[in-house]
């Protein structure tokens, strides 16, 4: 079905006798208007500017929203729209319009989710149970810059080491990453050593990873905010099988190998050079590390390779495909991040230029604590977490 909205607005100044010889005005909601101010003249044809916003399958309330900043910007109301600041258009010289956009509506978390792509134009929209309301946009034919939120922004990206059939919130954590997006375009992929010994809030000390199975994910959240002294977002989390529907759910993830991998424990037999990955080889080739040099400080530099990747895919698709994405998604991940902001943290990470994004890990050495094999990070990681506070690595390199 074809959806068609129009909108018209016109002020209409009528010149009229009354007993106490005022002159008044009135507001109509017609596209074109004429008043008589005598028996003798006519006063000029006034013809309203116009908005038609044409949309396929579009949900009752989208359309208004997603107008409203076209009918700011182009003299159909002057009440300014109800959209998030950054999303505010300049005022133009008033004239008629006809937008064509497409449409994608997905579930999330009990909310709906939507992009609309009107040209170059593309809105991010959510309806969590009280109407359609713009959450992010970037709008070029009205002047406005991408905005997908205040930043900066930095999510947790972790893989557990749950098989199929296990508890992915109580298993340890096998793939640490903080992704920071810095608001402006910038941004950054941070890997953390699975081994590395700190607080754990309200526990003992012990390895990173054992957070995650002593207290689900808010406990691991709550100890890589101790470990980094950074504020987190939120995170998202998956497991063994997670991880391989999520990377078929984008179609494949498309890595550079850096060198021949050929690794038994972890299934991985991989070809040095870029290469399209399924979820079964991505799967392996962000475990392997026994074989590696480096070990797990490698396999993290692989994790934030395929999260690099995955950002790449989304792209790719373009961001009408990124409303499915998250509502086949749903049953595979754990998230404390609510429809709003994992729509726009993907559009904020979909903007990025993936060739000047940095992926590290953080620095540190072995050592051996009550007979545990753990990782101590040294001076070089406090450098990267200050660096990372504003969402990007400035004085680090990639």
């Amino acid at each position: 079905m074809r959806f068609r909205r129009v909108v018209a607005f016109a002020l209409v100044l009528a010149a009229c006798s009354n007993p106490g010889g005022e002159t008044t005005s009135t507001t109509a909601t017609t596209a074109a208007t004429t008043a008589p101010s005598s028996t003798t003249s006519t006063a000029p044809t006034t013809t309203a500017p116009t908005v038609t916003l044409e949309l396929s399958g579009t949900p009752d309330g989208l359309a208004d929203a997603v107008a409203a900043p076209y009918e700011y910007a182009f003299g159909v109301t002057t009440v300014i729209p109800d959209v998030p600041p950054a999303l505010v258009p300049e005022t133009v010289e008033p004239r008629s319009v006809t937008l064509d956009g497409d449409v994608a509506v997905a579930t999330f978390d009990g909310s709906q989710v939507a992009v609309v792509e009107i040209g170059d134009d593309v809105w991010a929209a959510v309806d969590d149970g009280d109407g359609w309301r713009i959450v992010g946009g970037s709008a070029p034919s009205l002047g406005i810059d991408p905005w997908w939120g205040d930043g900066p922004r930095i999510v947790a990206v972790v893989g557990s080491d749950a098989r199929p059939g296990e508890n992915r919130d109580r298993a340890r954590a096998d793939s640490l990453h903080l992704v920071g997006l810095d608001g402006t375009g910038g941004g950054a992929v941070v890997g953390i050593p699975r081994d590395a010994y700190t607080d754990i809030p309200g526990r003992s000390r012990n390895r990173v990873n054992a957070s995650l199975a002593l207290g689900g994910p808010d406990l691991l959240a709550a100890t890589l905010e101790e470990l980094s002294g950074l504020h987190l977002d939120g995170y998202v989390l998956t497991g063994f099988e997670g991880f391989t529907e999520l990377i078929g759910i984008l179609g494949g993830v498309e890595v550079e190998i850096p060198f021949d991998i050929a690794d038994r424990a972890a299934q991985a037999y991989l070809k040095a050079g870029r290469q399209v990955l399924d979820g079964a080889q991505a799967l392996a080739f962000a475990r392997v590390r026994k074989t590696i040099p480096g070990g797990d400080f490698t396999r993290q530099a692989h994790g934030g390779l395929i999260i690099k990747g995955a950002v790449g895919m989304l792209k790719l698709r373009g961001p009408l495909a990124l409303p499915a994405i998250m509502e086949r998604s749903e049953p595979w991940i754990t998230t404390n991040l609510s429809a709003e902001e994992l729509l726009t943290f993907a559009l904020g990470a979909m903007d990025l230029d993936l060739g000047s994004v940095p992926n590290v890990v953080v620095p540190g050495r072995a050592a051996r604590i009550d007979d545990r094999a753990v990782v101590r990070l040294t001076d070089g990681a406090a450098v990267i977490f200050a660096d990372l506070t504003d969402g990007r690595l400035e004085a680090s390199e990639s």
